[in-house]
């Protein structure tokens, strides 16, 4: 029985963003701990955010702490686990060096609705998308 997980990398600015690491590194990192628990790497999804409230929020935050520290944008991992492996049922939160990861674990009827999951590719460029996706991520033609 496959089991899902979503993990959400949160990502910092600023100078202590800086000297924290770089992306890259919180995304490897997380992935790495998913899968010393048997975890596989399903997709990795930017969590933008187009809000302008948001953005401006995040601009006074930079701006009243002297350019050190700001929130930033991060990313959802979404994972799969199909060995029949035990997973804690527990969600925990855990600080990474470069920003905090959220674990959420996906109950078995929640499982069940992420077929959106399953395999579909882009006969343009052959990556891999989402079934009900009208695009494609990669190459941006109609699917």
């Amino acid at each position: 029985m496959a089991q899902n997980k979503i993990i959400s990398v949160q990502l910092y600015g600023g100078v202590i963003g800086m000297l924290m690491g770089s992306p890259k590194m919180s995304l490897e990192r997380s992935i790495l701990k998913a899968n010393r628990n048997g975890y596989e790497v399903v997709q990795i999804i930017e969590s933008s955010s187009g809000n302008l409230a948001l953005n401006v929020i995040r601009l006074i935050i930079l701006v009243f702490t002297i350019f050190l520290f700001t929130l930033g944008n991060g990313y959802y991992i979404i994972l799969r686990k199909t060995d029949g492996k035990k997973v804690n049922s527990d969600n925990s939160n855990s600080v990474l060096s470069t920003g905090v990861t959220k674990e959420l674990l996906i109950s078995p009827e929640e499982d069940a609705s992420l077929d959106f999951l399953d395999d579909k590719t882009c006969s343009s460029c052959g990556s891999e998308v989402l079934k009900d996706a009208k695009f494609c991520e990669n190459c941006g033609k109609p699917l």
